[in-house]
């Protein structure tokens, strides 16, 4: 699955603080809703495609980074609360 908006990869989505790197991955995917990761883990899982799923990237083990062909779903413009429970306080 390809997002409106979705380019080539950058540098950044091929490692995280510790610098390890293990190969390249496919593609990057940037969902910027819970629908849009929903339907790129969904195509994954129907092509059998393993996933890198990133965060910040401020882990120092290596955890993020892609194996080749691996997709990276990169989480980053998931950065809003779109509601909060009252009384669990859960958001």
């Amino acid at each position: 699955m390809s997002l409106p908006g979705n380019t080539p990869f950058e540098e950044k989505y091929l490692h995280d603080w510790s610098g390890s790197r293990y190969g390249v991955p496919s593609a990057v995917e940037r969902p910027r809703t819970v629908e849009d990761l929903c339907a790129v883990v969904a195509e994954a899982n129907a092509t059998r495609t393993a996933c890198a799923i990133q965060g910040g990237r401020t882990g120092v083990s290596g955890g993020c980074a892609p194996g080749d062909g691996e997709l990276v779903v990169a989480l980053e413009s998931l950065n809003k609360i779109e509601e909060i429970d009252p009384v669990s306080g859960i958001a």
